[in-house]
């Protein structure tokens, strides 16, 4: 409760302390009970992200950041056709550049992408950094541009600094096997 944000205002004296206590205990009832305590539709979407208070979706062929708890903030929009037909080129993408693009991540800023190319299990794993730096005009925006198995199963975690990706593949004939990377945003090594 003390880390709460209710309990923080209770701490700070700006609430009481049953007044604290109340409000945490209606937000838990009302998720235990399935009886929502506050309802509203953020976005409609085809695949969605949410981590660090970014909710981050796909819709049609744009990628939208929105911040849920900066309140009057606009969502950053980021569009499929013009980002990924740049990075990988025309005659790789079918028409809909959004049916090929999968979200596996987001944190820190970084939106990682996979993007299916056309008649092949081969896909691009593309990590670009989507917050908005004022004063560093051409600052490096795309971090990673590796190609990996779009059939194979693929984990990816990362923070401000280093991705980690792992695919599960085929092991030198022996059964299948997990492949784990990493890499440096700073050197790219």
């Amino acid at each position: 409760m003390l880390y709460s944000k209710e309990g923080q205002a209770a701490w700070a004296g700006n609430i009481g302390h049953y007044q604290a206590i109340q409000h945490r205990f209606d937000i838990h009832e009302a998720v235990a009970t399935a009886s929502p305590y506050s309802v509203s539709v953020l976005a409609y979407a085809t695949d969605l992200l949410y981590h660090q208070g970014f909710l981050c979706y796909r819709f049609k062929n744009q990628i939208r950041l929105l911040n849920v708890h900066g309140a009057g903030q606009k969502e950053r929009v980021l569009d499929l056709d013009h980002v990924v037909r740049r990075i990988i080129g025309i005659e790789n993408i079918l028409s809909d550049v959004g049916e090929q693009t999968t979200l596996l991540g987001f944190s820190s800023g970084i939106l990682i992408l996979l993007v299916s190319q056309t008649n092949s299990n081969e896909g691009i794993l593309i990590a670009i950094d989507s917050q908005s730096h004022p004063g560093q005009a051409r600052r490096r925006r795309l971090f990673v541009q590796e190609p990996v198995s779009s059939s194979d199963p693929i984990f990816v975690r990362h923070t401000r600094l280093y991705i980690w990706c792992g695919t599960f593949t085929p092991a030198n004939g022996q059964g299948t096997a997990w492949q784990i990377w990493g890499m440096d945003f700073g050197t790219l090594q």
